[in-house]
């Protein structure tokens, strides 16, 4: 194949991308590709569902941060009832992200990670969605609170655009910033 003057890895974000939905299908090693894991790297990062295919191996070889999703086990799909239902889901289409409203600062160019920080907060604006403990209303708040210039709005503003809060909420997410009142 002709270069294009662009590197491999651009190569991927770019058909990655173009995609209304992306099809993994696993075997052994799959958990441990560099390539596989930057392809999931942008799938979250645009919202673009994931249809997890299991092919050959055991779930096992599944990569972790798409282990818990729904799989077309077409192993031993002796009836096609798999092989028709990934041939239905991918024939329909996509299911939308909800918006995000509010005033969303955008993403600081010298970003730290904090993945893990991140990973807390979204855990808990999905506790009520994941794992629902009574009947509630539509509309829950998490609160993210600590001294001023940390990052609280940054990290506010990561959960609240990421993809894996998008789907279980699709009506949307606003982000409201408030100072806090002194108490007494």
């Amino acid at each position: 194949m002709r270069s294009r003057g662009v590197t491999f890895l651009q190569e991927i974000d770019d058909a990655v991308r173009e995609q209304d939905w992306f099809v993994l299908v696993t075997g052994p090693g799959l958990g441990e590709s560099a390539y596989v894991d930057h392809e999931l790297a942008i799938t979250e990062d645009r919202c673009i569902p994931i249809v997890t295919v299991l092919r050959v191996g055991g779930r096992e070889h599944v990569p972790g941060r798409v282990r818990a999703h729904h799989h077309f086990d077409l192993r031993t799909d002796e009836s096609g009832r798999d092989w028709r239902g990934l041939v239905q889901t991918l024939a329909s289409a996509p299911p939308t992200a909800g918006e995000v409203s509010g005033r969303m600062p955008s993403r600081p160019a010298h970003l730290l990670p904090r993945s893990t920080d991140v990973a807390a907060v979204i855990d808990g604006l999905l506790d009520d969605v994941v794992r629902p403990l009574a009947i509630s209303t539509s509309v829950s708040a998490t609160a993210v609170a600590g001294m001023a210039g940390i990052g609280k709005t940054v990290l506010a503003t990561l959960a609240a655009r990421s993809c894996r809060v998008a789907a279980p909420l699709p009506a949307g997410r606003r982000l409201r910033a408030r100072r806090a009142e002194p108490l007494g």
